[in-house]
């Protein structure tokens, strides 16, 4: 599927980096693994949400959700990477509807 096409490429940029940046073994495997994970996570919400929220509320969904699963992966705080993942994504949204309007 499209979707585990684009995870397995997020998993391994991700990992491509952690390895670029000199992270061990564990954090290479880590960095793969929920990079790919969060990137499936937010496509499917992306896709399971548009007919609901629209093209601009699936895309944040999906990029929140992507956010939360990846950084739960690594043990991060839920609650910290939802509310500062939410707030980026709609910082990022309005600057480009900004942008485009100009």
């Amino acid at each position: 599927s499209p979707q585990a096409a684009n995870a397995i490429g997020a998993g391994a940029g991700g990992a491509t980096r952690t390895a670029l940046t000199g992270g061990n073994a564990g954090d290479i495997l880590t960095s793969g693994l929920t990079s790919g994970a969060g990137s499936y996570v937010g496509q499917e919400v992306k896709a399971d949400t548009g007919d609901i929220l629209g093209k601009t509320g699936s895309t944040i969904a999906g990029n929140v959700a992507g956010a939360v699963t990846a950084g739960a992966l690594q043990g991060k705080d839920v609650n910290q990477i939802f509310g500062s993942s939410l707030v980026n994504n709609l910082i990022n949204t309005l600057n480009r509807e900004i942008v485009r309007k100009k």
